[in-house]
């Protein structure tokens, strides 16, 4: 390992696959399962033209549907990806494969609707990504003992105050 660098990352090709394989999927199910309860108590049909036809952001029901499964997908690259660093990279990816979905299902997305609520949801996802990973990492480290050793030096550090005021 070289000096100077705080973790170190070897380049794990079928690592970042599964990564990816695994934030889809767990997206199309967030946003299915969103696209249903939404759909069925707002009485929109259900198809997959609600995942994959831009013409389908048109509703109300089905854009609420995008932006509430983006938290929830930035959450699980949270617990899939674990990086902050590469949280942009997989939020990005996730909607690039949707836009391919897109592509092969109905064509060019040709509403501009389409293409920003798409946007919108790569920041969100990114956002709470990074958010959920920075929260991880800045998290107490704990060595051994139940309570950490700079608490304990810390709280002798204000008893030998409190004992030199008085």
């Amino acid at each position: 390992m070289e000096g100077g660098k705080f973790r170190y990352f070897v380049f794990d090709p079928p690592l970042i696959l599964l990564q990816i394989v695994a934030v889809q999927a767990w997206y199309y199910a967030v946003l299915g399962s969103i696209l249903f309860l939404i759909g069925t108590s707002e009485e929109v049909p259900l198809s997959v033209d609600l995942l994959f036809d831009d013409s389908s952001l048109k509703a109300l029901p089905v854009k609420m549907s995008y932006l509430i499964a983006s938290p929830i997908a930035g959450g699980l690259l949270g617990c899939i990806v674990g990086r902050a660093k590469q949280c942009l990279d997989f939020a990005a990816t996730i909607h690039v494969v949707h836009l391919f979905g897109t592509l092969l299902y109905a064509g060019v997305p040709k509403t501009l609707n389409w293409w920003i609520i798409n946007c919108v949801c790569i920041g969100i996802t990114a956002a709470t990504g990074e958010y959920i990973c920075m929260n991880v990492d800045l998290g107490a480290i704990r060595v051994g003992s139940k309570s950490s050793p700079s608490v304990e030096s810390s709280k002798k550090l204000k008893y030998r105050q409190s004992d030199a005021n008085e």
